[in-house]
């Protein structure tokens, strides 16, 4: 087994990327050759190579051929080279200038530079390209060449700006580096720049052949120019009716990440992002706009997942689960794979108008993702980019020294009135004398990081094309050799006929993740935060882990759990995730276009976890190891025809689409277990273990087919419809229930477009109402849920085992259904400097499918059906942004985003006589619990107290009370600010939330052998002290000051004020000036430096606020280049 899942996984990956890599060459190398795209930026004679190799050839035919392999124009009159008939150079690669000075030896010419044009004149004349007068000059050819640079008022490159000569059809557009070239006829002296969303502007040809151009926004709306996109059709911000909040890779780049996900956090109004601790490939918790289901957990019957959409295809995005995982409630993310420095935009959907076209898919949001694409008439451009940096845990917790640790055992002791025996092994055993700071051992490493980037782009009219690869590595701040690392490569190609008529396009996205870990990070951690600081040392003299063995109670037995035991069950996860999409697009007559996208996605994760016996304790007595291998595969088809008409008739705007989905996916799930190894050695093959196991094999079908439609209507460009229908059909259902109804209305008013308001209110540049109602669906509840099925028995009967049945059958159930309503105003104030966008929703999700438990005399835990619940989850978001400064040399642009979100359980039909009567209660968020309320600390006895809420003078489970007890967000949002100054650009994102969290205490403050922070000092020590710590005292105590601790866990005191402030993210930049770059011939340079995590601000005792006593997402530093040829 153990060459199957290593040297078989290894043969794999390298065909893979040796395939690649000849495909890669192949691909680059002809695409080059059909697409010629020379870099305009930069050349001069003495540096541009030719390869020319001519005999007797005139002199003008040898400039032509110079001129097919450059960028140059040759300027000249006719009679200075009519006598140069028969030349001839040889000689193969060389520069220009060589080419020139070879060929002018013993001639009367001569020649000079101005920009990419070569002037060649007489010895002695004084000529110039352009003549002052704009009239023909005796040495100007018919041609000139001009080029330069387009930038926007930030100093950033505009690519795609059209370049046009005044008065003609000649044309060209800017590469991705802003640069253009473009020959203009003698006569025509204006060349024209215009960009959507920028003032045009007209330039003045003169002498010089060298224009750098700055563009200016324009004083419309960006909202008019912005693009939005459902992933089905695509609208300006200012002619959407929907809810979409788009990040652009600009704001993605500036954040040292791994999961390209958590580079939204505090940047999108009503997107939830918590993460799950510090780990490499973790999946977060993804919410947009609440929890619309009851059904949790960490695998596809999640009801809370949002769909993702990648380059058009939708993926799988349910955590790879983990058989074995003990550090992560959540399992692995397989959007980790995707490499975030490839990613255009990430778009999120929130509302039912943007989401219903998803139907059964959409009713938790939707979030696009759309990988970088290549451009027409791009020039070829090597993009490379590399950071290095440094990773650790950003706050440490204050602990209880030495002497405060043994003062408060001892004091333990004397409440409970006890004498120190056996079982306090912390102070009859251990040296006292030792001092070890466990945070610092455990948690103290540094994790470095190291990631690179590379890619090649070119277009020509027709075909255009992207490659690009990436690798990431990061390590862990835990002892030990442990890793992850990530290898991605992508490809993007466009091709459009000659007359616009027909295009194809291709991306494919692959991604390898490589994850060397252990089993139990939970352990360590919580070691590190309650070891006393004179806990055993972890190694003996030999090596051998330390379980510092003693007498306890005639029994000779390890005295505390070696942390670095936990290290020794290691895990290996090998992820592979490739996700393409190919798309063929045909206009049938003007304004009718049909297409069809074909999707596949395929995934597939190794894992490895061993058990050795080397990380058992002596008294467990275990002899031998055992090992898991866990195979999850997950593919997927889907195929998609469309068809778009779009038509304007006078001031009516129609845009019609229909089309029709069909989709099918594989999942095989298998695990293999080996028990019974006799050496640790063997652990990585099953061929030495004594005993193999098949402890689940699984492979399930799923099927998803619908139609949809959509109409969008614009009346005078400023009173807008949008009417969106989807029937989808899920094989997850019964018959009679597989298919289910959605759709969405949408209208809107731009009232700034109305005269009134342009008289009245002059500084609204543009003013939006809109309001959307939508019905989706949820068929997150996995595969063959309503069959009857069965599974192997684990146990056998004369070496035959049988089968057990597993599920219940029930085809009634149906499906989940969710109402979203929403209102919203959008303003452009002040020019457009001032952006304000409110938005009210309310999502009702309802018929929730959950399981429902059954007796244990029908053999089965539950059953799934369908409950009349509703859950509601309201709020408002409001998002501002603002040019607060923009110079030439300088800008300050600032955005700020709020949510203010509330859930709650409007109605659940019988609740009280079903099992969920004491999990939720009606009228009441989800999150809420029953517990105790705190009211004090007994001032005679110095035990918690708390209330008797039906005064029988017994504190038991009649007394609890619902008390919103979740760590979820009572308002959290973010504030972004970039500053340019020059060639200096600085980005910061402050990320911010209202909420609580459990306290750190773990375990009852006066107990052997755990520590504490360092605010249970301020324990009840005498009768009339006023605190809320109660004293100390051990578990062995004969009074209850253990059940009032177990009590406290279950109380509103044990949640404490976790609300914080994070500057998540710092980004310094410098763009390396225009003349350095020309000095050493690069298009674009810059060097970075980025923090993550760097800080925060936060009452919480613990060691993060948004994941508790878990690992914490790290503080990260990094510096980087990047550079584009």
């Amino acid at each position: 087994m153990k060459q199957n899942f290593t040297h078989k996984g290894l043969a794999r990956l390298y065909f893979i990327m040796r395939v690649s890599l000849v495909n890669l060459v192949f691909l680059a190398i002809t695409s080059l050759q059909v697409i010629t795209a020379k870099s305009a930026h930069g050349q001069t004679a003495e540096h541009t190579f030719v390869n020319i190799d001519e005999q007797h050839i005139s002199l003008k035919d040898l400039f032509t051929k110079i001129e097919e392999q450059t960028n140059f124009l040759f300027v000249y009159a006719p009679e200075v080279i009519d006598e140069y008939q028969d030349v001839s150079i040889t000689g193969g690669r060389r520069t220009v200038a060589d080419v020139l000075n070879t060929l002018f030896i013993g001639k009367s010419i001569v020649y000079s530079e101005s920009g990419l044009n070569i002037i060649i004149k007489r010895h002695g004349d004084a000529v110039s390209v352009m003549a002052e007068s704009g009239k023909s000059n005796a040495y100007f050819r018919d041609l000139v060449r001009i080029n330069g640079k387009v930038v926007d008022i930030k100093g950033d490159p505009l690519p795609g700006v059209n370049v046009i000569v005044k008065g003609t059809t000649i044309g060209t557009t800017t590469g991705a580096d802003g640069y253009y070239s473009i020959d203009v006829p003698f006569g025509s002296n204006v060349i024209v720049f215009s960009f959507i969303g920028f003032k045009s502007q007209e330039l003045n040809i003169n002498t010089q052949t060298e224009f750098n151009i700055t563009l200016y926004e324009d004083v419309m709306s960006l909202a008019e120019v912005e693009v939005r996109s459902t992933g089905y059709w695509t609208d300006t911000k200012a002619k959407s009716t929907g809810s979409i909040v788009k990040v652009t890779s600009k704001e993605i780049e500036r954040q040292p990440v791994t999961n390209p996900l958590m580079a939204l956090q505090g940047r999108v109004a009503g997107l939830e992002i918590t993460p799950q601790g510090g780990m490499p490939g973790v999946a977060p918790t993804i919410r947009i706009r609440g929890t619309n289901s009851l059904r949790s957990g960490t695998n596809e019957t999640n009801g809370n997942y949002p769909l993702y959409v990648i380059d058009g295809v939708p993926v799988n995005s349910a955590p790879i689960s983990s058989y074995t995982n003990s550090y992560t409630s959540t399992g692995f993310d397989p959007i980790s794979t995707i490499n975030p420095a490839n990613i255009a935009s990430i778009e999120i959907l929130k509302d039912g108008d943007a989401t219903a076209i998803y139907g059964s898919r959409g009713a938790n949001g939707v979030v696009i993702i759309t990988t970088k694409n290549p451009k027409p008439n791009d020039k070829a451009n090597i993009d490379l980019s590399a950071y290095s940096g440094i990773g650790a845990i950003s706050r440490r917790i204050q602990l209880l020294g030495t002497h405060e640790y043994l003062s408060m055992r001892r004091e333990a002791l004397t409440n409970d009135r006890l004498i120190a025996d056996q079982y306090d092994y912390d102070l009859k055993y251990w040296d006292t004398t030792r001092h070890t700071n466990w945070q610092k051992v455990l948690l103290g490493g540094t994790a470095n990081v190291t990631d690179a980037q590379a890619s090649i782009s070119a277009g020509a009219t027709n075909t255009s094309f992207r490659f690009g690869g990436g690798y990431h590595k990061e390590t862990l701040i835990f002892p030990g050799n442990f890793g992850y690392h990530r290898v991605t490569g992508n490809v993007s190609l466009n091709h459009v006929s000659d007359n616009d008529k027909f295009k194809a396009s291709m991306t494919a996205n692959y991604g390898i993740d490589n994850s060397n870990l252990f089993n139990d990070t939970g352990g360590i951690v919580n070691a590190a935060l309650t070891l006393p600081p004179f806990a055993p040392r972890l190694y003996n003299d030999d090596g051998t882990l330390n379980w510092e063995v003693h007498d306890l109670g005639g029994t000779s037995r390890s005295t505390w759990i070696n942390p670095m035991s936990f290290t020794l069950n290691r895990q290996k996860v090998v992820t592979n995730n490739l996700v393409t999409n190919a798309t063929l697009a045909y206009e049938i007559i003007p304004q009718l276009h049909v297409s069809g996208n074909v999707g596949y996605t395929n995934l597939n994760s190794d894992e490895f976890t061993m058990y050795p016996k080397s990380a058992a304790s002596p008294e467990t007595a275990v002899t031998s190891g055992t090992v898991t291998f866990n195979t999850n595969k997950r593919s997927s088809w889907i195929i998609e025809p469309k068809i778009n008409f779009t038509k304007t008739i006078k001031e009516h705007e129609i845009n019609v689409l229909a089309g029709a989905t069909w989709q099918s996916s594989t999942s095989d799930y298998n695990i293999v277990a080996g028990s019974q190894y006799t050496s640790d050695a063997l652990l990585g093959s099953l061929k030495g273990a004594g005993l193999i196991e098949s402890s689940r094999d699984e492979v399930t079908d799923y099927r998803y087919m619908s139609i949809y439609s959509r109409i969008g209507y614009v009346l005078s460009g400023k009173y807008l419809l949008n009417l969106t229908g989807r029937r989808d059909g899920s094989s997850r259902f019964g018959p009679g229930n597989r298919f289910g109804n959605f759709g969405a209305l949408g209208i809107g008013w731009i009232f700034s477009d109305e005269e009134f308001m342009k008289n009245s209110i002059p500084f609204i540049n543009f003013g939006k109402i809109r309001t959307s109602f939508g019905v989706t669906g949820s068929d997150q509840i996995g595969d063959y849920a309503y069959y009857s099925l069965y599974e192997v028995y684990p146990q056998s009967y004369q070496g035959v085992r049988g089968l057990q049945p597993s599920s219940l059958l029930n085809r009634n159930f149906k499906w989940e259904v969710t109402e979203k309503l929403e209102a919203a105003i959008e303003l452009g104030l002040f020019d457009d400097r001032l952006g304000l966008e409110v938005n009210w929703y309310r999502n009702r999700s309802s018929n929730q499918l959950v399981n429902y438990p059954l007796s244990v005399i029908t053999g089965f835990p539950s059953v799934l059906t369908n409950f009349n619940a509703t859950i509601d989850n309201s709020g408002w978001e409001v998002s501002v942004r603002a040019d607060l400064m923009q110079f030439e040399d300088w800008s300050w642009r600032a955005s700020a985003n709020i949510s203010l979100p509330n859930n709650k359980l409007v109605k659940f039909d019988g609740i009280e006589n079903s099992p969920y009567a004491e999990i939720y209660k009606v009228g009441a968020p989800l999150y809420v619990k029953s517990v105790y309320h705190f009211i004090g600390i007994n001032p005679d006895s110095g035990l918690y107290d708390f209330e008797d809420t039906n005064n029988d003078g017994l504190i038991n489970e009649t007394d609890k009370s619902p008390v919103n007890l979740q760590p979820r967000m009572k308002y959290f949002g973010g504030i972004s600010n970039t500053i340019r100054y020059k060639e200096f650009e600085l980005s910061f994102l402050l990320q911010f939330s209202h909420q609580n969290l459990a306290r750190l205490l773990s375990d009852m403050p006066g107990r052997a052998g755990v520590n504490q922070p360092s605010y249970v000092l301020q324990r009840w020590q005498q009768s009339g002290d006023q605190t809320d710590v109660q004293r100390y005292s051990t578990i062995n105590a004969s009074e209850n000051s253990y059940k009032r601790f177990l009590d406290f866990v279950q109380s509103d005191h044990n949640v404490t004020a976790a609300s914080f402030i994070r500057l998540k993210t710092l980004s310094l930049g410098y763009e390396l000036p225009g003349q350095l770059i020309k000095a050493v011939h690069l298009i674009a340079a810059k060097v970075f430096v980025q923090g993550q995590n760097l800080f925060a601000i936060t009452p919480y005792d613990g060691l993060d606020p948004e994941t508790g006593n878990t690992l914490p997402p790290l503080r990260m530093l990094t510096i980087g280049l990047q550079i584009t040829l």
